[in-house]
């Protein structure tokens, strides 16, 4: 009844009418015995309860003669609701009364089911998308009652959770959050840019792990697959004709053979995997050409992974690996000629007067297009690690292999390269300030062109992006090159996914509390979602299995849509507010936690005064030019400390004219400071410093993206010995 209650609720909120008329329905045939007296090539069998017809159409090979009889087994959701005996003599069905052997084609046989037999099914088998039922028909010699054949077909209602305008929703909300982090960057709100491109992006990473879930060859519950059937375009799997012709004339253009599994569906049965295979996971498993696709010895097809995400979106199986691979070069190409307007437009404007024209010079828009490529990379990745590793082992042509070989090493190296910059300059940061907040934050340069991998983290998590993408490929390597083998790849994904979770509830990476509650829940999810899949894998199909396929499918459409929600409210608010940076917290830095929190006095600032302490509106980056020189690395001398210079470099953060955010536009420094003062760096120098007395004035380690504190200001600029003791240092 549980069961019952579940699948009532979805009928009305996932599934669309087709038709009016109720209807069951098989389009593919699979073997449950391992002889060949009985095959198929194609199979049809459809049910309508509101006449009572049971219509079947067969073509295939039969090896057996004399009469038969076939038993006829109904399970939906793994509980058996119908069985019934029919025999072709008494229907009187002359080309199966009896059986000669040879080929065998038969366009229809109509049937007409008794009343009590059809009230036996539920009416959410019509409604509910996804119907989970299949049906098995036994044939037995009627002399010897012996079984002689066994064949299986999976029935569906024309009902599913898969609809396409699901994927462009999602698209298009994931496509406003990243508009709206754009426009508040240009508008100067870098605080709000900076959380509503995280949430977009946390999204997007959601929607990806969805996608892969469905291209891993585990046998899942048919409303598993069509939900995660949702998210394959976020993987480039999108079905556009040109696109496909392309893909297809490129392939035969190089050597390669094209599929024909979709423009022989008239002829060829084609059925999902229904059952677990065998171990077979080995150099030869992962290297053959039909991985993803096997042929029966009864000439249907059998599809699962890949193949089967490809198929759904009807696309052929040599033209999934170009179709994803135009998509990226595309939506790559497409940004950087929006980048591009952006540029255009505002020349024409700085030339017009209407805008400052030293705010985004020639230079700086060169380092800003560097950085938005690279989040384009980085978002691409994904899909980038599965495809191009899975053309590996299917090689279509040789020219494909080589096109997986080249942009697989090369996103890796630029990613791989970005994750060494990053950790070199956080541990120079680290050896001279005691901190990697400082020159992560305050090098501007560094900070558009590589700030995309650590914008969103604290600082001292600095290191998380090296997870990130070890993560990706790790899982890309199990889930391209493993399809041959189920219970491999799921294991695999199961641990990483365990490894990543205690890693992010461990370290909480990102910037403050409701971003990381937002990214551990879409962790949590990840991991529960493997978890199930091991489930799948290892247990053959009941009710059980059934209602979990279900409760999988809940609680992920109830975190999407959690996800959608926040990022409208988000990138609404970021339009239309006032000033959107109020509503985000501003985050403690590195070094406020262990100074003085006391205003500064009348005394402090007269002899600030006396002493011709630099404007404190005056701003200065200090590495314009270089890091700190080498004789500075181990200590500053006292005329350091007393230069005006000195100062203006270590305790004001310069004013980047771009949003590190969202590298694409520029940001105003009239209505918010820094873009990191939205998080919660607030990790205290002290715990980065080594054993012993640290080199650097104490006065000297303040925040990069913050007012100096009165006890640092006062260290820096009072020499005198005569300033000490109770009101002075604390």
């Amino acid at each position: 009844m549980l069961l019952i209650s579940i699948l009532s609720i979805l009928t009305f909120l996932c599934s669309t009418p087709v038709s009016a008329s109720r209807v069951i329905q098989s389009n593919s045939l699979d073997l449950c015995t391992d002889n060949k007296n009985f095959t198929a090539t194609f199979f049809n069998v459809t049910f309508t309860p509101d006449d009572r017809l049971l219509s079947i159409g067969f073509n295939g090979t039969v090896a057996i003669s004399g009469n038969v009889v076939a038993d006829l087994s109904l399970t939906a959701y793994g509980k058996e609701v119908i069985t019934k005996t029919l025999d072709p003599c008494k229907m009187k069905e002359q080309r199966l009364c009896p059986m000669n052997i040879g080929k065998l084609e038969i366009p229809a046989i109509q049937t007409t089911l008794p009343q009590s037999v059809i009230n036996q099914v539920p009416n959410v088998a019509y409604t509910v998308p996804d119907l989970d039922a299949s049906v098995r028909v036994y044939i037995n010699s009627t002399d010897t009652g012996a079984p002689i054949a066994c064949m299986e077909a999976s029935l569906s209602n024309s009902k599913s959770v898969y609809q396409q305008a699901v994927g462009w929703v999602i698209a298009l909300v994931i496509g406003l959050g990243l508009a709206s982090s754009g426009i508040a960057s240009i508008l100067g709100y870098s605080h709000a840019a900076l959380h509503v491109a995280a949430k977009s992006l946390a999204l997007f990473g959601f929607v990806q792990s969805q996608a892969i879930l469905g291209m891993t060859s585990v046998h899942m519950p048919p409303i598993v697959e069509s939900w995660t059937q949702n998210f394959q375009w976020s993987m480039g799997i999108m079905h556009l004709g040109f696109i496909q012709k392309i893909a297809n004339w490129y392939l035969r253009a190089t050597g390669g053979t094209s599929s024909t599994l979709l423009s022989d569906l008239e002829n060829t049965s084609v059925n999902v995997l229904k059952r677990k295979r065998s171990l077979d996971f080995g150099a030869g498993a992962l290297m053959k050409r039909e991985s993803g696709e096997g042929a029966a010895p009864d000439g249907s097809k059998t599809i699962y992974g890949i193949v089967r995400v490809g198929f759904k979106a009807s696309i052929e199986r040599t033209d999934i690996f170009m179709t994803g691979f135009i998509f990226i070069i595309v939506f790559i190409g497409f940004t950087m000629l929006i980048v591009g307007l952006v540029r255009l437009v505002s020349g024409l404007l700085a030339k017009s007067g209407k805008t400052d024209s030293n705010k985004m010079d020639s230079s700086t828009w060169a380092v800003t297009t560097k950085g938005i490529l690279l989040r384009l990379i980085l978002m691409c990745y994904p899909a980038v690690c599965v495809l191009c590793l899975w053309e590996f082992a299917s090689h279509d042509s040789p020219a494909e292999v080589i096109l997986a070989v080249v942009m697989l090493l090369s996103t890796t190296a630029i990613l791989v390269m970005a994750a060494v910059r990053i950790i070199r300059k956080a541990r120079r940061s680290v050896e001279i300030y005691k901190s990697p907040a400082f020159m992560l934050q305050n090098d501007t340069t560094f900070l558009n062109k590589w700030g995309f991998l650590y914008a969103h983290h604290r600082s001292p998590v600095y290191y998380f992006v090296t997870l990130m993408v070890v993560y990706i490929f790790v899982k890309g390597i199990f889930v391209a090159l493993c399809q041959p083998s189920s219970s491999v790849q799921i294991a695999a994904l199961f641990v990483i996914e365990v490894l990543m979770l205690v890693a992010v509830c461990a370290l909480r990476p990102w910037m403050d509390k409701k971003t990381n509650i937002m990214n551990i829940s879409v962790t949590s999810i990840n991991f529960l979602n493997t978890l199930l899949l091991l489930i799948f894998n290892f247990r053959q199909r009941d009710m059980a299995t059934s209602i979990l396929g279900v409760i999988l499918f809940v609680y992920n459409a109830i975190l999407t849509l959690i996800l959608l929600i926040v990022i409208l409210i988000a990138s609404i608010m970021a339009l239309v507010s006032k000033n959107p940076d109020n509503k985000y917290q501003v985050m403690k830095d590195d070094g406020s936690s262990i100074m003085s929190r006391t205003h500064m006095t009348e005394l402090d600032a007269l002899g600030a005064a006396a002493r011709g302490s630099p404007d404190q509106n005056q701003k200065e980056n200090p590495f314009a030019h270089n890091e700190v020189p080498p004789n500075h690395a181990n200590g500053l001398q006292p005329s350091d400390r007393a230069s005006p210079n000195h100062m203006t470099g270590a305790n004001h953060s310069p004013s980047s004219p771009l949003d590190p955010s969202v590298p694409l536009f520029p940001s105003s420094d009239t209505r918010s400071a820094s873009p990191y003062e939205s998080g919660e760096h607030n990790l205290s120098p002290s715990e980065y410093s080594h054993p012993g007395a640290s080199p650097v004035n104490r006065g000297y380690n303040v925040s990069p993206i913050r007012t100096p504190s009165p006890h640092a200001y006062r260290a820096a600029n009072n020499p005198s010995p005569w300033q000490r003791g109770a009101g002075y240092e604390h």
